[in-house]
């Protein structure tokens, strides 16, 4: 069996390895300059990504946005279901607007 330097060895590998790699690819200059090219390569998006409302105005407006959205889209599928509803169906196993 291999003496005390082979587990110095060892021991310097498992603690030290990890260490290293997370110094190498952390780095913020290599991650600007290898990551985000590929990121925004395989990222493309065709609008914007959304950001977060800031304060409590944005929030409401956001927020009125998008009900208006789902009330448009809630209008459109009563109107295009509307005609081909049965009326023997209970009105309680319908979908209903909360």
């Amino acid at each position: 069996m291999a003496g005390p330097n082979l587990e110095l060895v060892k021991f310097g590998m498992y603690v030290f390895f990890p260490i290293a790699l997370m110094i190498h690819y952390g780095d913020p200059e290599w991650y600007r300059k290898f990551v985000l090219p590929d990121k925004r390569e395989f990222l493309r998006m065709d609008r914007p990504e959304p950001t977060p409302p800031r304060n409590m105005t944005e929030l409401k407006r956001d927020l009125q946005e998008l009900k208006n959205q789902r009330d448009k889209r809630l209008l459109h599928s009563n109107q295009t279901h509307s005609p081909s509803r049965n009326s023997s169906t209970p009105l309680s196993t319908e979908r209903r607007l909360v």
